[in-house]
């Protein structure tokens, strides 16, 4: 009975890291008047964080946290490129370069808290 529950560990946290990335990349041109607002880099991070996390914690293993990962640069990448008929999502612009790049380092630390760093045994605190 244990291994659904790591099943759907892994879904929910793929479901939360890809859904947060596609809110955040419509939200990239987000404008206040003229000046650019960079929500989505926060929608970022809390979608990647709390994704990659669920994962972990919900399965008990630090390796199935590269799903969501994976999931991430699987969905970010066609977002950022154009389509033949010259469709964007993620902008060539500040706010979207950011958006990349925040997110890859997201992904960098928050493996590198659950996956290199061993969990304890069964307490959180120290």
């Amino acid at each position: 009975m244990e291994w659904p529950l790591r099943v759907a560990a892994v879904l929910v946290g793929t479901l939360i890291v890809v859904t947060t990335e596609l809110i955040a990349a419509f939200l990239t041109p987000f404008r206040i008047g003229a000046t650019p607002i960079p929500i989505s880099w926060v929608i970022v991070v809390v979608g990647i964080v709390l994704g990659l996390f669920v994962t972990r914690y919900g399965s008990g293993q630090g390796s199935l946290t590269i799903v969501p990962a994976v999931a991430w640069f699987v969905t970010i990448f066609p977002l950022s490129t154009r389509t033949a008929e010259g469709d964007l999502v993620v902008q060539g612009d500040w706010v979207g370069y950011g958006i990349l790049l925040i997110g890859m380092l997201t992904i960098v630390a928050t493996l590198a808290v659950t996956v290199v760093i061993p969990r304890s045994q069964g307490n959180l605190v120290p």
